[in-house]
């Protein structure tokens, strides 16, 4: 009988340091991932865009701004054209047309 109590102790003492040891490997690994998380440094390309044969500057991909045909500004801007270009529209450095005026990589943004 004394062998079934000490037995019984040890199998709860370690279904115990069992239970403790999970929820702490849970909590450390929510605190790595958080800390993984908040110090993980953002992917920044510095591959300068390249001019495309179509004619349209790389600055703007997701849109033909065409180079040589003069300036381009925001519809609806304070700009004097003589083009202009509806947004948001994603920029990409060195934005030749001064779009991004935050330097967010959006360009023509709502004010």
């Amino acid at each position: 009988m004394r062998m079934l109590v000490v037995l019984l102790g040890i199998f709860l003492l370690g279904s115990a340091l069992t239970a403790a040891c999970a929820d702490n490997s849970e909590t450390m690994a929510t605190a790595t991932a958080t800390k993984t998380a908040a110090t993980r440094a953002p992917i920044v390309s510095l591959k300068q865009p390249t001019v495309n044969t179509d004619g349209c500057d790389p600055s703007y991909p997701d849109v033909c701004l065409k180079d040589g045909i003069g300036d381009y500004d925001c519809a609806g801007g304070s700009g004097n054209g003589p083009n202009y270009i509806a947004g948001p529209i994603r920029v990409l450095p060195p934005d030749p047309f001064g779009l991004d005026r935050d330097h967010n990589g959006w360009g023509c943004e709502k004010q």
